[in-house]
């Protein structure tokens, strides 16, 4: 029987949401984040079949719970990213992440704790206030700018969004739907980013009538959703 060295096994996960809509080292209600975790082996053996087990004290955060690492070699490392979703009723407080790895040999390292505050959200309220028609030669219209959608038109429609209510909204998106057929979408979907609370922003969207187009009415809606929490407004 071979008898192989012990793996030295170490932990060390940390936090980031520099690439989400609010980075400020918190979880927020609503938020996409995630946490960098590396697996360094400091021993002299192998670490067969590693794996790495995330728990969190929060039940509002949603995660993937294991992860296969495989084997590591003393002196090597394996990270890995670990996403991490907050539901939009995540209250305020601290949340603790735990990040343990296991091997076959049960080896396993010390678990590491990450302490993360969470912020709750004060929901934005979302509408679609007015829009304007654009037939003439600028932005994305191109017509003879009489006001009139006609065949052989790009027409261009600057979408009016109000938020009516205390919190902002992020990553605000303007869609296009149920366009009668035969009409071309030119720009089907409009991102506003920020819309704070109180405040009117505007988007554009766009479609083309072909020259063959037989109808005599236009019909479309108009949708817009917070990246956090989904707001559909005809």
């Amino acid at each position: 029987m071979r008898i192989t060295a012990p793996a030295g096994l170490v932990a060390k996960a940390r936090y980031s949401d520099k690439s989400s809509a609010i980075p400020n080292n918190t979880i927020d209600a609503g938020e996409t984040a995630v946490f960098l975790f590396k697996a360094a082996n400091k021993g002299k053996g192998i670490a067969f079949s590693a794996e790495l087990h995330v728990d969190s004290s929060s039940k509002h955060i949603r995660f993937k719970s294991r992860y296969e690492l495989g084997d590591i070699a003393p002196g090597k490392s394996k990270e890995v990213r670990v996403p991490v979703r907050a539901s939009v009723d995540l209250p305020d407080g601290k949340t603790d992440f735990t990040f343990k790895i296991t091997e076959k040999r049960c080896y396993d390292a010390r678990p590491q704790v990450v302490r993360v505050p969470t912020c709750h959200i004060d929901h934005p309220k979302l509408s679609i206030s007015s829009y304007e028609i654009n037939d003439g030669v600028s932005g994305l219209a191109k017509g003879n700018a009489n006001g009139v959608p006609e065949n052989g038109e790009t027409i261009e429609l600057a979408v009016f969004v109000t938020n009516r209510e205390e919190g902002d909204a992020f990553g605000v998106t303007l869609t296009l739907q149920d366009i009668v057929g035969g009409i071309e979408l030119v720009q089907k979907e409009a991102i506003l980013d920020k819309v704070g609370r109180g405040m009117i922003s505007r988007g554009k969207l766009a479609f083309h009538i072909p020259r063959t187009f037989s109808g005599k009415d236009i019909p479309f809606k108009l949708n817009v959703s917070d990246m956090r929490v989904e707001t559909p407004r005809p």
